[in-house]
């Protein structure tokens, strides 16, 4: 099984590396592992170009992949934008985020969808 694993760059690497950590476990492909390499520097550094380059680069990501796999805990435009075009590309998303209590995607759980699973998860978990 191929994953797509995504998160806001904001985000808690340290939750990323857990997460990618099972999904490998799970005997998972990652396609990439951009969200624990990458920087919210890179942003402002990135020209119009790159920018346009890392679009392409997420969708052949989750074209490649068999699954998406999401952290929201800390939402971002990106993570949302990434959710939307696997959805419309008939992928399969796992929605995950920490289970403290203010970091529930209302909006996702409201979503009726085959496609898509919301998870809460917590250091117990």
């Amino acid at each position: 099984m191929k994953a797509h694993f995504i998160g806001p760059l904001e985000g808690n690497k340290n939750d990323y590396k857990d997460i990618i950590k099972f999904l490998e476990k799970l005997g998972w492909d990652l396609v990439t592992k951009h969200s624990i390499e990458r920087q919210s520097q890179d942003l402002d550094d990135e020209s119009p170009e790159e920018a346009e380059l890392y679009a392409k680069k997420m969708k052949s990501w989750i074209q490649a992949a068999d699954v998406v796999v999401v952290e929201t805990t800390n939402p971002g435009l990106g993570a949302g934008y990434e959710i939307s075009t696997a959805i419309n590309s008939g992928k399969p998303v796992i929605v995950l985020y920490r289970s403290n209590g203010k970091n529930t995607p209302h909006v996702l759980l409201g979503m009726e969808s085959e496609k898509v699973q919301v998870v809460s998860y917590s250091d117990k978990t």
